[in-house]
């Protein structure tokens, strides 16, 4: 059990230590990030183009400015952090709560994959979202 229960704070503490960074420099100022190749190369911005700065926004609580970078943030780090308390249960409790989601994950998989490309298409292809630019 011991061994189980340290995966996952192994993980928090790596995502910890990688968002103390991201507090620190600011992806958009720097220089030090690279651009992301579907821009670099298609001139279009992938589902995670902005995430970086959204997340600096989101550190240092500017909402409105991470929605501007990438609005899917918002749905993806509470989805995150359910998951990892999940498997901080079971770990703990020895108790599988993921068998709940096991007969749903072909839909569930399908409808993040949905999501994505919907995600994707629309900030690309309309204009005056202030997504389209992902900056």
């Amino acid at each position: 059990m011991i061994t189980q229960i340290k995966q996952p704070f192994a993980i928090a503490l790596g995502f910890v230590s990688i968002l103390g960074v991201l507090f620190i420099i600011d992806p958009a100022a720097s220089g030090v990030f690279p651009d992301c190749p579907s821009r670099i190369f298609f001139g279009v911005d992938c589902p995670g183009c902005g995430g970086m700065r959204g997340t600096y926004s989101l550190l240092h609580g500017d909402v409105a400015s991470a929605i501007n970078h990438n609005a899917l943030l918002l749905g993806v780090y509470p989805l995150l952090v359910s998951l990892w308390f999940l498997w901080v249960l079971r770990a703990w409790l020895q108790r599988d709560f993921f068998a709940i989601f096991r007969p749903y994950l072909g839909v569930m998989v399908g409808t993040g994959f949905f999501i994505l490309i919907g995600f994707t298409i629309v900030r690309n292809m309309i204009p005056g979202l202030g997504w389209g630019s992902g900056a």
